[in-house]
Order: structure tokens, then C-alpha cells, then sequence
């Protein structure tokens, strides 16, 4: 008999998530016994995490506030990992390997969405907002503008991801798309030309025109970890396939 699967989430705090119900669905869905349990994680905890993971799991993936602070218990880190200054992902082994699955869950949750070039304002400068800043960046956004509290200590966690992101406490005087990528939702969106896209990472919240919930940017970051985890190669059409069953399901 195989042995159960085991992965997980760490965050602080980690009161519910939607990763465990995804990553169930796919371990149906490719005839596996595994299971995906949450571990909240306050900062001092974490070295003694990563030490014992080993054995216990295959893999987890990391949310708020933890994506920037593994980075330091890991041996490797995965090209977007190196750019984004930010980790979601971690393959269990000898060194650790460090991945950035938002960028990817990012990419192709919003790329048809938002089109290429233009302007963009990111709110908040944690890990996802780093992830929205590359993929703007190769979609060729010619300025993106990060609006947080603290400009400063966002451009030194930032800045090496492009050199048109713009550092700003306020909030620009016009972009052609904006990103809430603080955990607090529909941020600053009763102040934005309603011609403008604004896309949420917080889920579930009710879509509306021009107004995109962080539920699609869930499951593609998850299917890609999921990947990374079991060391599987799917395509863009096979992750489609699995997110319309998903959706049939749980809808």
C-alpha cells in the first residue's frame, strides 16, 4: 500500500483557507491518498519547521506573513523566487527548494484579462504584490506604480523586480489597472475610474465588470505547486480541465 501523501500551508494567523478543499479535489482527481492540513506558524516557529518537514512532508506552501522569511531556511531558490524576493512554494528535500507559484497563478488568472502595456498600480508590498509586479513587467506595463504605507522599505523589498515600479504612500492620479494585493478587500476601489480594471487577490468576492475576485489566481498558483510537489508535467489545457471540473463541483 503507497503511503499517504502529506503537504500543507504555514501562515500566521491561519484561520481558514481554500488550499486544503484544492488540493483534496486533486488528489481525487489523480487517484492519490494525500492530505493537506494548515499549520499555523508564528514567526519563532519556523526553524523548527523547516528541520523537522523533512520525513513529514513532501512539500507546503506559504502565505502571509512568511513568503519573504523562509527564504532564509532554503538552499535553493527557483528563478522567480531569486526576482520576487518572495516564496509560496517549498519542495521538501535535502536543501529545500524555494518557488514562487503566484507568479504563474497570477499570469494565467489575469493575463487575457488585462492585456499588455499601459499603466498599473499595485496596493501593498508583500509577496503577491511582487508577483503582480512581474507579470506586469513582462506583459510590458510601462510604469506600475506600488502605493503602500511604508514607499521606502517597499522599494528595498521591490525594486530589483523592474525598474519601472514607482514608490508611492498616495495613490497615482490615473493607471488602466489596479491590483489590491493587501488582505483587506476592494481597497481604495470607490476611488478609481470605473473604466479601469481592478482585480482583488482576496476571494471569494462577488465579480462584477471590470472587477475580478483572487479565486482563478488560487487554484493556478495551487495546480502549479500541486505540480511542483508530485513532480508532475501538466499542460495549460490539462490545468484547465481540472479547473472546470473544480468549478463544477464546488461551485
Amino acid at each position: 500500500m503507497k503511503s499517504e501523501i502529506r503537504l500543507g500551508l504555514i501562515g500566521w494567523p491561519l484561520v481558514k483557507s481554500a488550499s486544503p478543499e484544492i488540493f483534496n479535489f486533486m488528489f481525487g482527481e489523480f487517484g492519490m491518498k494525500g492530505k493537506y492540513e494548515l499549520f499555523p506558524l508564528e514567526d519563532k516557529n519556523l526553524e523548527g519547521f523547516f528541520r523537522n518537514a523533512p520525513g513529514r512532508l513532501l512539500g507546503f506552501n506559504v502565505t502571509t506573513p512568511h513568503k519573504r522569511k523562509v527564504l532564509k531556511f532554503c538552499g535553493e531558490l527557483s528563478k522567480e523566487v531569486s526576482l520576487t524576493g518572495a516564496a509560496n512554494a517549498i519542495k521538501v528535500g535535502g536543501s529545500m527548494k524555494a518557488h514562487n507559484t503566484d507568479v504563474y497563478g497570477f499570469y494565467r488568472a489575469y493575463a487575457s484579462k488585462i492585456g499588455c502595456g499601459g499603466t498599473a498600480c499595485i496596493f501593498g508590498s508583500g509577496g503577491a504584490a511582487s508577483a503582480a509586479a512581474r507579470v506586469l513587467d513582462g506583459l510590458n506595463f510601462v510604469r506600475i506604480h506600488i502605493v503602500s504605507r511604508s514607499p521606502e522599505k517597499a522599494e528595498l523589498k521591490m525594486s530589483a523586480i523592474s525598474p519601472k515600479l514607482l514608490f508611492s504612500a498616495d495613490l497615482p492620479e490615473k493607471a488602466d489597472i489596479y491590483i489590491n494585493a493587501t488582505p483587506f478587500p476592494r481597497i481604495y476601489y470607490k476611488r478609481i475610474d470605473e473604466k479601469a480594471i481592478y482585480a482583488d487577490l482576496n476571494y471569494p468576492l462577488k465579480e462584477e465588470k471590470n472587477f475580478f475576485d483572487g479565486s482563478d489566481m488560487l487554484f493556478y498558483q495551487a495546480v502549479r505547486s500541486f505540480s511542483i510537489f508530485l513532480e508532475l508535467q501538466l499542460s495549460e489545457e490539462e490545468e484547465d480541465d481540472l479547473f472546470k471540473r473544480y468549478r463544477r463541483k464546488y461551485a
